[in-house]
């Protein structure tokens, strides 16, 4: 799976993307964020509704959910003590 997420506003800007694999269960991939220039590893397990995934980067460790639920998806992030909750729907 190949994703591409741009977030901004007039204070930040936010361009990641992934590239992840799956095989049985697990999922491992690279990570990029262009803005920072940042990128590392993601690894993890999962499949049909849900993801538990860890991403590395230098001097960076993120752990990562996703969740889908009929037309809503949940997306949790945390490293260190920050927290990030997306909810998209449709």
């Amino acid at each position: 799976m190949q994703m591409t997420l741009l977030c901004a506003s007039d204070s930040y800007k936010l361009q990641f993307s992934a590239d992840v694999a799956a095989s049985g269960r697990g999922v491992s991939g690279q990570w990029s964020e262009a803005s920072h220039g940042l990128s590392g590893s993601v690894h993890g397990h999962g499949g049909g509704d849900s993801f538990d995934l860890v991403a590395h980067g230098a001097g960076f460790k993120a752990s990562i959910s996703l969740r889908v639920s009929g037309g809503r998806q949940q997306i949790r992030m945390r490293s260190g003590s920050i927290n990030a909750n997306i909810s998209l729907s449709r």
